[in-house]
């Protein structure tokens, strides 16, 4: 028997900051040059791995003065960066920032198939980042970089989990 693990943003539901900040913006380069220097990529990687969303968001004002507005709405805005959730759906989820581990880490992995009581020879995870799906191979899951859902159904049908699209 199989299991499934997926990742949740990027793969099962829409993430994306600029859901929030694209309101915010006039100017698309603006709103881009915010991401990339001020609610980067990394400082997120950061609140993943456990930093409380209200601390991290403190610390940047700090950092970012003239920003500080912008950067409260990342706490108190979040819902509106994420596309219909289905969380309902799944037997456990496992939340980076509530663990303070984060993928590529191979511990994050080693807790979810021990939460979940699976084995890694017998586990499909599901990533849109390969930096996520090499760690996960090399632990002996089955790893799907996910590259839209007519990709991942071909990919889940060729393993038996899905049925084929009929046109």
């Amino acid at each position: 028997m199989l299991a499934v693990l997926f990742d949740l943003g990027g793969v099962l539901i829409e993430w994306d900051p600029r859901r929030l900040y694209r309101a915010h913006f006039d100017d698309e380069a603006d709103l881009e040059r915010f991401l990339a220097e001020v609610c980067t990529p990394a400082w997120n990687h950061g609140i993943d791995l456990g930093l409380p969303l209200r601390e991290a968001v403190a610390e940047r004002q700090a950092a970012f003065p003239e920003h500080a507005g912008l950067i409260a709405l990342y706490d108190s805005g979040w819902p509106t960066m994420l596309g219909e959730a289905i969380l309902g759906w799944f037997d456990r989820v496992i939340i980076s920032g509530d663990v303070g581990l984060a993928k590529p880490d191979p511990a994050i992995f080693s807790l979810a198939l021990a939460a979940c009581g699976l084995e890694a020879r017998e586990t499909v995870f599901i990533d849109d980042a390969p930096a996520n799906v090499a760690v996960a191979r090399e632990l002996g899951l089955d790893a799907i970089l996910f590259q839209g859902p007519d990709r991942l159904r071909e990919a889940l049908s060729a393993r038996g989990l899905v049925s084929p699209r009929t046109r």
